[in-house]
């Protein structure tokens, strides 16, 4: 059986979905069907969901690959996890890591409509969200075990969680097995990122696939606003009622109570207020990752 040699780790809400979906069109690359299995992740507590928790389940999801010259899978867990890079290498020390990385502005934005959306700690304003951040860490402090989920709502704890990772990635796999990624090069040019990712993996970047873009924003219907009102007010009875509902028919109610396409603005305020703030923790990653990050300044 052939086990993963390349991972796509990270940064959730950054194109993850997308070049997952282009690769996995390519006749040279296994992907394993189920995206975020998240099996590396073993500091996460959040994995009540996540059906791959030892090593057979987990080498399950690539039973079907046969003659692919790459196999891998993507969890964006393993870009904020503690243990995770370290598990990797264990595993496979040769593997090829590949990590997407957005304008943290819009990173802390789409996040926090996504963790509105699917976490019950969440403020619908990105700017209350924002002010909460200190108890939230105060509180997460007195805490033995801390929910990823309500983690990641520290955004700037989060974010600069993943950047001091990043380093880690680099020193633990090497800088030439290490592809970075931005987001905006992916929105923008989509093609010119595949054949660069493909040259990456060493294989054929001539195939072309459907530049398909992947889990776009979301925003509020009506039935969403009751669903978010159910889950907030009656949590245990609204997650054990989920647990009943087989993982399809999820994704398809969600289809029908979600509006693809939608964007909550951030105010110039805060975004200007933002961009001031991680002036220094982007040129750290500047040097980090050796680019030129000045247009996230």
């Amino acid at each position: 059986m052939k086990k993963p040699n390349f991972f796509i780790v990270g940064q959730p809400k950054a194109g993850t979905t997308s070049l997952y979906n282009y690769l996995k069109q390519h006749p040279n690359v296994f992907l394993s069907e189920h995206k975020e299995p998240c099996y590396f992740s073993k500091d996460s507590t959040h994995r009540g969901e996540i059906k791959y928790k030892n090593l057979s389940r987990y080498l399950e999801l690539f039973e079907n690959a046969s003659n692919e010259k790459v196999v891998g899978e993507a969890s964006t867990d393993y870009i904020s996890s503690e243990r995770a890079i370290k598990e990797i290498k264990k595993f496979n020390p040769n593997s090829k890591i590949i990590i997407m990385l957005r304008n943290p502005v819009e990173f802390i934005s789409s996040l926090h409509n996504h963790m509105y959306h699917t976490s019950r700690y969440e403020n619908k304003k990105l700017s209350v969200a924002l002010k909460k951040e200190k108890k939230r860490l105060n509180r997460m402090n007195k805490k033995s075990s801390i929910d990823k989920l309500e983690e990641l709502i520290c955004y700037r704890k989060a974010l600069r969680r993943m950047y001091k990772n990043i380093g880690e990635i680099i020193k633990e796999f090497g800088r030439d097995n290490v592809k970075i990624i931005l987001f905006e090069n992916l929105k923008d040019n989509p093609d010119k990122v595949y054949r660069e990712t493909c040259n990456f993996l060493n294989i054929n970047e001539k195939f072309k696939p459907d530049f398909k873009v992947h889990n776009k924003g979301i925003t509020n219907t009506k039935l969403e606003e009751i669903r978010v009102k159910v889950r907030d007010c009656f949590p245990s009875i609204y997650y054990f009622l989920k647990s009943l509902i087989p993982e399809r028919m999820r994704k398809r109610i969600k289809s029908l109570v979600i509006v693809r396409n939608g964007k909550r603005q951030i105010s110039q305020d805060l975004a200007k207020k933002l961009k001031k703030e991680f002036e220094e923790d982007i040129i750290e990653l500047e040097k980090t990752i050796n680019k030129d990050l000045s247009h996230w300044k």
